[in-house]
């Protein structure tokens, strides 16, 4: 069924589903709103009761220049179908980013979402990372998109404390070290650990998380009977 577009400059017209991602400044945005204002073909959704289920970046920056917003209404159910369609969109779309879906997931108070958000803000370690710690599930982002429930390490925090205290590292937070330290931390004994942490200096760079993961095997079983491999 066609809609028709409206106009307004009625910002308080609009709410925000408290499960959307939060709104950010985005300069490239704000200078084609301020060059070209509202583009027509790219209307605001929201549901009857001016609910935003798309645009609501585009609805904060309008209001801060002062431009008129065009809009137009899709019925939804409840907030529930309402929340739905705003996934199903930007799922579509490609907008949104892992962090998104995880604030999104964790709003609905998902336990493993809240258990992965709240880790994200403890640790700092960004969120491929926090995932790679946290998630022991195959097709990480792929579930977390669909908002599959996530199998989380228990020891999640020791593996956290382990990078945090390889910092002379300079590579200590990219991705790839990170995810062999979680992975390492799967299948090693507390003495294998500690070995590791022990030597942890003489590790150099490595272009893949397999590389890393020789490495870590080569020193913890160099003169020792309980060999790990992976």
């Amino acid at each position: 069924m066609k809609t028709k577009k409206l106009i307004t400059k009625n910002y308080s017209l609009f709410k925000f589903l408290d499960t959307n991602r939060p709104t950010a400044t985005s300069a490239t945005l704000k200078y084609s709103l301020q060059n070209h204002g509202w583009m027509e073909s790219r209307p605001l959704l929201c549901n009857q009761n001016y609910m935003v289920v798309d645009g609501q970046h585009r609805l904060f920056l309008a209001s801060e220049l002062g431009i008129p917003v065009v809009y137009e209404i899709v019925k939804t159910k409840d907030t529930k179908h309402a929340e739905e369609l705003m996934l199903d969109l930007n799922r579509a779309q490609k907008l949104w980013r892992l962090q998104d879906f995880v604030h999104h997931f964790a709003q609905k108070k998902v336990p493993c979402y809240v258990a992965l958000r709240d880790f994200e803000e403890n640790h700092k370690l960004g969120i491929t990372n926090s995932i790679s710690i946290c998630a022991k599930t195959a097709g990480k982002a792929k579930e977390i998109r669909a908002g599959k429930d996530l199998q989380l390490r228990e020891n999640r925090e020791d593996i956290a404390r382990f990078v945090a205290s390889c910092n002379k590292l300079f590579f200590s937070r990219q991705s790839h070290f990170v995810r062999a330290v979680a992975l390492f931390h799967d299948k090693a004994s507390q003495n294998q650990i500690k070995k590791l942490f022990s030597k942890h200096m003489t590790i150099t760079q490595q272009p893949s998380t397999a590389t890393y993961l020789n490495v870590f095997s080569n020193i913890v079983n160099k003169r020792s009977g309980d060999k790990l491999t992976f």
